[in-house]
């Protein structure tokens, strides 16, 4: 699979694994050996915990003014001597909504010369459904890569699908699939090898909604699903992500923690520094660190940038600037630096995706349930799911109805709503 970059991966795993999920891709030319992807070292995983919310744009009773992000700039110092150069610059494109619609990335050869683009796609809900990316060559586009994503209705992701381009169609390459209880969540991967090849699954664990370790088999090693690493998280008293200590398994028994993340934070609550280290025998020595520095002076609301759940955890707000640095034996070898450029734009009430925040009751429901939103939208669109996803109905009600579920079985059930407005919502209930 094609080595994705994150640009603003001020998320969990930053500069240490494939950016599956982030609208934020490029492509530096930098090739770093540890960047290679481990069993548990997802990405989207921590957008994963407990139901989340659609992720859409407010709606506001005025028109405000937003900072939308446009440009990004990365320049690499490829030596550690502190002469940094043009190497890849982002440009990102909205539809009316501010959805991202479009990247189109520019690498420097003495002026900046068109090299990848990468076009995003969107749901009912209004989360990105696929990408496909394309390489520019010899003057033309050419398809290179694509991406889709199925989600369930209360917006969890279900199955991610990779497919390279063998020039004259997309064949699978790799595919997530996401499984939910109440205190874990399962990811298995699979390769695609004339049929689809479980390689390895992680399993997280979760403690009030927030992962506490994990643990990751493969077939790397025996051929069959055996241990391969395991993981524990500590956070800080506020609940910001503290460490990640990964251990791997020695055919009996685990070893000593070999590899660690660290999280330090600002006074607003921001990432400020982020360390990769592995442990070898003097000690703890960095491989990666990210420090990012931001503007505090604009915060999440006041930005349009496509958002990831991650980011929003330790992005809180506009970010300016982030260098990564790359070590080698414990020696600076590589320094990349990564510069935002945003423009200020009218954000009108028309223009914006509404969300239909609702509530079902009585919950549990025997007869009849009654679904109640607020606002403007004095109609929508019901669709009710089963717990795996299923269409069960479709109808079209009015706001603070009574809903007849005689027709349903016993169980737990899952609904969206699509307002006459265009506005979207979800939920959940339980028959009796």
């Amino acid at each position: 699979m094609k080595k994705l970059f994150t640009l603003m991966a001020l998320c969990l795993f930053i500069g240490t694994t494939y950016a599956q999920h982030s609208a934020f891709k490029m492509k530096p030319r930098l090739k770093v050996e540890a960047n290679k992807k481990k069993p548990g070292y997802s990405q989207r995983i921590f957008g994963q915990t407990g139901y989340p919310a659609v992720h859409q744009m407010k709606m506001y009773n005025d028109p405000v003014v937003k900072y939308r992000l446009d440009t990004l700039l990365i320049k690499y110092d490829e030596t550690g001597t502190g002469n940094s150069i043009n190497g890849e610059k982002g440009i990102y494109f909205y539809n009316d909504v501010f959805q991202l619609t479009s990247v189109l990335q520019k690498s420097w050869y003495g002026t900046w010369l068109d090299s990848w683009k990468t076009d995003f796609s969107y749901n009912d809900m209004g989360l990105n459904d696929s990408l496909t990316e394309y390489e520019y060559n010899q003057g033309n586009w050419q398809q290179a890569f694509m991406e889709t994503t199925l989600y369930n209705p209360d917006s969890t992701i279900q199955l991610v699908t990779y497919y390279d381009w063998n020039w004259t169609s997309f064949v699978p390459l790799q595919k997530i699939e996401y499984e939910y209880t109440g205190n874990t969540i399962i990811e298995s991967n699979y390769y695609y090898d004339n049929g689809w090849v479980n390689d390895y699954t992680t399993t997280y664990y979760l403690t009030d909604g927030r992962i506490t370790s994990e643990l990751s088999k493969s077939i790397y090693n025996t051929g069959h699903m055996d241990n391969y690493s395991k993981a524990d998280y500590s956070y800080y008293p506020d609940g910001d992500l503290k460490d990640r200590l990964v251990s791997y398994w020695d055919e009996t028994s685990w070893t000593v923690p070999m590899e660690k993340e660290s999280y330090t934070y600002d006074s607003e609550n921001n990432l400020d520094n982020y360390t990769w280290s592995t442990f070898g025998e003097e000690g703890w020595e960095i491989l990666e660190q990210s420090l990012p520095e931001y503007n505090n002076q604009y915060t999440r609301e006041d930005l349009i940038i496509p958002i990831d759940p991650e980011e929003e955890i330790y992005f809180r707000h506009m970010l300016t600037r982030r260098v990564e640095n790359y070590y080698d034996m414990g020696d600076l070898s590589t320094t990349i630096e990564f510069t935002t450029f945003y423009t200020p734009v009218t954000v009108e009430k028309a223009k914006n995706i509404l969300t239909l925040q609702s509530s079902a009751f009585p919950n549990p429901a025997t007869d009849n349930i009654t679904i109640r939103w607020d606002g403007p939208a004095k109609s929508a669109k019901l669709t009710i799911y089963s717990p795996t996803g299923s269409p069960v109905t479709t109808t079209e009600i009015t706001n603070n109805t009574p809903i007849p579920v005689t027709s349903l079985k016993p169980g737990f059930y899952l609904y969206t709503l699509k307002g006459e407005d265009g506005s979207l919502g979800n939920g959940k209930f339980v028959v009796e």
